[in-house]
């Protein structure tokens, strides 16, 4: 299956669920007044140092940073049920 999911997609499905958590959480940091320790936990990363280490190697910024400075936008590819809507 992750063989037919790459094929695909051009990407491997363990990045794709990454991807989809570090967006969900994304939202959070923005629309939420949970916890990074909460919201770490709640997309399913075994730590907040974990999540802060992946956040961080995917967006050059800590969750903590990210959250003061409103300025930083991050870019987040939509999930592939919303790109496939838009293609049919």
């Amino acid at each position: 299956m992750q063989k037919l999911f790459k094929e695909a997609t051009g990407i491997s499905l363990g990045k794709y669920i990454r991807e989809r958590r570090l967006a969900g959480a994304v939202y959070q940091l923005r629309s939420s007044e949970a916890s990074i320790f909460d919201i770490a936990l709640d997309f399913g990363f075994g730590s907040q140092s974990h999540f802060t280490y992946m956040f961080r190697k995917r967006f050059n910024i800590t969750p903590y940073d990210f959250r003061q400075d409103l300025s930083v936008d991050l870019h987040i590819e939509p999930p592939l049920h919303v790109i496939h809507q838009k293609t049919a």
